[in-house]
């Protein structure tokens, strides 16, 4: 049986590889920008070379972060991320909710996606530090 401590890491682990691949995805393919998360994360960073440097560096701090025990460091590391997940989660909100008060259809579940995995890493985050610092 799997253990919290496997599904904690699991979904840090998954929030890193896709930042990494959002990144990836910006350098390779410049029409990328045009999608609802990159998109979300532009609105705060203004350079698209910033954007891929920040998504990078978010993106590999959580590797050193779960080496790390028993440490508030482990945790600052995991911020960036979850500051990343959370802008995206609220922009996707705000723009929903526009979208309805247009009359338009929002992207409902794109939204509960995104405010789903916000809260969990950001519960993840919770129980590292209650359990490892």
């Amino acid at each position: 049986m799997l253990t919290f401590s496997i599904y904690k890491k699991a979904i840090i682990y998954y929030s890193s590889l896709v930042h990494i691949w959002w990144a990836v995805a910006l350098l390779v393919d410049p029409a990328s920008k045009d999608t609802l998360s990159i998109r979300a994360i532009h609105e705060i960073i203004p350079g698209y070379t910033i954007m891929c440097t920040v998504l990078f560096t978010s993106s590999f701090l959580p590797f050193i972060a779960m080496n790390i025990k028993h440490s508030l460091l482990g945790v600052l590391l995991l911020f960036p991320q979850q500051l990343i997940l959370t802008q995206v989660a609220v922009w996707v909100m705000v723009n929903s909710f526009v979208a309805v008060s247009h009359g338009q259809m929002a992207q409902g579940i794109d939204y509960l996606f995104k405010v789903g995995f916000a809260f969990f890493h950001g519960w993840a985050i919770y129980i590292y530090h209650r359990d490892d610092g």
